[in-house]
């Protein structure tokens, strides 16, 4: 589903304390990663991207809202854009 091979297939530029943006590959239950996926990620994790694979629509939309939420409550980023 990724625009390029290996390539995550959703990306949220919002960054939460070390991490500079959430990448989310999905995949089915019985899905595995590509090896052009897994080198793909280990660079993003290396560039400090915090990234998730889910294997359901629940669970990457759980891990998402924490996400954003942690960093709506955790970044300066955040407190200085609200105010």
């Amino acid at each position: 589903m990724g625009a390029l091979s290996g390539n995550p297939d959703l990306f949220l530029p919002v960054p939460c304390l070390r991490w500079h943006g959430l990448y989310i590959e999905l995949k089915t239950e019985s899905g595995s990663l590509s090896v052009e996926q897994k080198a793909v990620i280990k660079l993003l994790r290396e560039r400090r991207y915090y990234v998730i694979i889910c294997k359901t629509d629940e669970q990457a939309i759980r891990r998402l809202l924490r996400y954003i939420t942690y960093s709506r409550t955790s970044s300066t980023y955040y407190r200085d854009w609200e105010t």
